[in-house]
C-alpha cells in the first residue's frame, strides 16, 4: 500500500513538472489559450480584481485543514509551500510592446552555431560541429568524409558521424547534405512526403519525364504534380532568406533606468486570476454533501497548482534573462561589438536548473534591448581559452587581423609565428586553428602577403 502511494505521488510530480515545462515553453499567445482553457474547465479559477480576493485566504486554508490523509498532505507540499490566492500580471502600458518590431536575424553560420550549442554540451562534439559548419560549401553542402574530419581533429569517426547526423536535422532543412539530391530528399522527409516525388528524386534525379514515365508506369499528369512538389524545395539550403528583416512582438523588455538594468516580462494580455470566493464559501458550508466538497477540493488543488506554475514561469524567464543581461552587459551598453562566451550549461549551472529547461526558455522568445530586438538564443556564444578565462571567437579574429595588419610586409608572419604571439598573450591556440581563422577572415597565406 505504501509503495502504491509513493508511485502515485511520483506520477503526480511528473504531471506537475510536465505542465510546468509546457507553460514555460508556451509563447504568449499559446499561454493565453491555455489560461482560457483552464478557466473553462475549472470553476475555482476566475478573472477578477485584486480587491476581490480579500476573503480567499481563510477559505484556501481549508485545503490544508480538510485534506488530512497522508497522500493529500504530501502532494500539497510538493505542489506549493505557500498557497497563492491570485496571479497578478507584471506588465506596464508600453507602446513598444503593442506593435511588431524589426528584429535582428543572425546569418546562416550564426544560426547553425546557435543550434549546435543548444544541441550539444560536450566540448569535443561542439568542436566537431564548428568544424563541419565552417566547412560547408556556399550552397550549404558538406562534402568531406567523416574519416577526414576525424583525422583532422584527432577524434573518433563515430563521434563525427553522430554530430553530422544531428546537424543534418538543423534548420534550414537539407543543410549539410552531400549534394542537391540529398538536400531535396531531406526536405521531402521534413514535409512528410513519401510518394512519387521522393521516388523521382531518389531513383531518377536529373532524368527526363519520358524516362520516368516509362520506368514507373505512371501518367505525365502524375509526374507533373510530383515535379511541382519538388520545385517548391531548395536544392541549395544555404541560399535561403538569411539576414532579411522580419517583425516580431518581443515578450521581454530590457532597459536601463537610473543606472540599473531592468527586465520586464510582457503579460499585457494575461488577466488577473484568482481563486473563486463563492466556491470557497461553498466549501465552508456544512450543508454541502461530502462528495461535492471532494470535487471542489480537487478543483481547488488544480487552481492552486496552475497559479503557482504561472508564477514559476515568470520567475524562471526573468532569472534567465537577468543572468544574460548581467553576463552580456558590455554588449548591451554598446561598449563592445562582441558577446562574451556563454553556453546553455553556464546558465543552467548558475541558476540551478536543467539545461533542457533553459533551452525551452530561450527557444523562440524575443527580447527588446537598447541595441535592438534579438532572439534570446542569440546571446549564446562560443569561446576561446585565454589564460583562465574565455574570450569570444570574434575577439580572437580581430586580434589575428591586428597582428597581420601590423606585421612587416616584406617579411610577413607564418601561421605558426602568429600562434606563438597569441600564446604569449595567453591564448591556448594551435597553428592549424590560426590558419582556419585566417582563411575565414579572407587573409592570404604568408607567401601571398609578402611585398617586395
Amino acid at each position: 500500500m505504501r509503495h502504491e502511494f509513493r508511485l502515485e505521488v511520483k506520477q503526480e510530480q511528473r504531471q506537475v513538472l510536465s505542465l510546468l515545462l509546457k507553460i514555460i515553453q508556451a509563447p504568449r499567445l499559446e499561454l493565453e489559450h491555455m489560461i482560457v482553457q483552464e478557466l473553462q474547465q475549472n470553476p475555482m479559477l476566475e478573472i477578477g480584481l485584486e480587491e476581490e480576493t480579500e476573503d480567499v485566504e481563510i477559505g484556501v486554508e481549508l485545503l490544508r485543514e480538510e485534506e488530512e490523509d497522508e497522500k493529500e498532505k504530501e502532494l500539497m507540499e510538493f505542489i506549493t509551500s505557500e498557497i497563492p490566492k491570485f496571479y497578478a500580471p507584471s506588465w506596464q502600458e508600453r507602446e513598444e510592446f503593442q506593435e511588431p518590431q524589426e528584429v535582428y536575424l543572425p546569418d546562416l553560420k550564426e544560426h547553425l552555431l546557435t543550434q549546435l550549442r543548444i544541441t550539444f554540451t560536450d566540448e569535443e562534439e561542439i568542436r566537431i560541429g564548428e568544424f563541419i559548419i565552417e566547412s560547408l560549401t556556399p550552397e550549404g553542402y558538406f562534402t568531406m568524409e567523416p574519416q577526414e574530419v576525424a583525422e583532422a581533429l584527432k577524434v573518433d569517426r563515430e563521434k563525427v558521424e553522430k554530430v553530422l547526423s544531428e546537424i543534418k536535422k538543423f534548420d534550414p532543412p537539407g543543410i549539410a547534405a552531400r549534394d542537391a539530391r540529398e538536400a531535396l530528399l531531406r526536405q521531402l522527409e521534413e514535409k512528410g512526403i513519401d510518394d512519387l516525388a521522393r521516388r523521382i528524386v531518389e531513383e531518377f534525379y536529373s532524368q527526363d519525364v519520358e524516362t520516368i514515365k516509362e520506368k514507373l508506369g505512371v501518367s505525365e499528369e502524375e509526374i507533373e504534380r510530383a515535379m511541382e512538389e519538388i520545385r517548391k524545395l531548395n536544392p541549395a539550403p544555404a541560399s535561403g532568406k538569411w539576414g532579411e528583416v522580419t517583425y516580431v512582438i518581443p515578450e521581454v523588455l530590457v532597459e536601463k533606468e537610473k543606472g540599473e538594468w531592468k527586465v520586464i516580462l510582457d503579460e499585457s494580455n494575461i488577466p488577473f486570476l484568482h481563486i473563486s470566493t463563492r466556491y470557497i464559501e461553498m466549501l465552508e458550508s456544512d450543508e454541502l454533501p461530502e462528495e461535492t466538497k471532494k470535487w471542489l477540493r480537487k478543483r481547488l488543488r488544480n487552481a492552486v497548482r496552475f497559479l503557482r506554475l504561472l508564477e514559476e514561469r515568470r520567475k524562471m524567464i526573468l532569472k534567465v534573462v537577468q543572468f544574460i543581461v548581467e553576463h552580456q552587459r558590455d554588449f548591451l551598453e554598446g561598449k563592445t561589438e562582441h558577446l562574451r562566451p556563454l553556453k546553455l550549461r553556464d546558465i543552467a549551472e548558475r541558476l540551478g536548473v536543467d539545461i533542457s529547461t533553459v533551452h525551452r526558455i530561450l527557444k523562440g522568445r524575443y527580447v527588446q534591448t537598447p541595441r535592438g530586438i534579438f532572439e534570446l538564443r542569440y546571446f549564446l556564444a562560443g569561446g576561446v581559452r585565454k589564460g583562465w578565462e574565455y574570450v569570444s571567437k570574434s575577439q580572437l579574429e580581430e586580434r589575428i587581423r591586428e597582428i597581420v595588419d601590423n606585421e612587416d610586409k616584406q617579411n610577413p608572419l607564418s601561421d605558426a609565428e602568429i600562434a606563438e604571439i597569441l600564446k604569449k598573450e595567453g591564448y591556448r591556440i594551435a597553428r592549424r586553428t590560426v590558419a582556419k581563422y585566417r582563411e575565414k577572415l579572407g587573409i592570404p597565406p604568408k607567401n601571398k602577403r609578402r611585398k617586395c
